[in-house]
């Protein structure tokens, strides 16, 4: 967490502490900040807007931008509508005016880190169907190259990829591979 004010920082780590959250690092400035998040790579960053060397919208921008944090959470005396649509920008999990209740920040940062996991597993899955979408392609421009080199239809050039994957004891991904570097190879050429 960050803010210029010990007190601050006091209160917003007994309410956390109580929720059964663990504080890992405090900063009083926006670099300090960023030094514990890249030390630390906390979960959740709690953070006051005005700060010393780097504010913490800046500070904000700079740990979404370098994945040293999951969730970033405002918690400050600033309540300017410019500051809280520039913290949404941001895509701040949260963003409460102190003076800060258990019974505000508590629930809402559950729902906020509820938020992030369910987002977390879209991530994969996306990266996950975008990995098997790369599989097919380069299946299909190996088929594709085997098919003009050995002038077969398709059916029978994947036969072959599997067969020479099988003999070469080889995934038959890295068999693809391979192939997919013979003319014919790139249909869209």
């Amino acid at each position: 967490m960050a803010d210029s004010s010990a007190e601050d920082r006091g209160r917003l780590r007994g309410i956390l502490e109580r929720g059964g959250y663990t504080v890992a690092g405090e900063a009083n400035d926006g670099v300090e900040l960023v030094q514990l998040c890249e030390a630390l790579r906390p979960e959740t960053v709690f953070l006051d807007i005005p700060l010393r060397y780097l504010d913490g919208l800046s500070a904000a921008a700079y740990l979404r931008k370098e994945h040293l944090a999951e969730l970033v959470f405002f918690v400050t005396g600033r309540s300017d509508e410019r500051l809280v649509s520039a913290a949404r920008d941001l895509g701040a999990g949260g963003y409460l005016v102190k003076p800060v209740t258990e019974k505000q920040l508590l629930p809402g940062l559950a729902a906020a880190l509820a938020r992030n996991r369910a987002m977390e597993r879209i991530r994969q899955d996306c990266a996950e169907v975008e990995r098997q979408i790369s599989e097919h392609r380069t299946l299909e421009r190996a088929k594709c190259a085997v098919m003009e080199r050995e002038k077969l239809n398709a059916g029978d050039a994947l036969d072959f990829l599997r067969r020479v994957a099988e003999e070469k004891r080889m995934p038959l991904l890295k068999i693809a591979e391979l192939f997919t570097v013979l003319p014919g190879a790139n249909p869209e050429q």
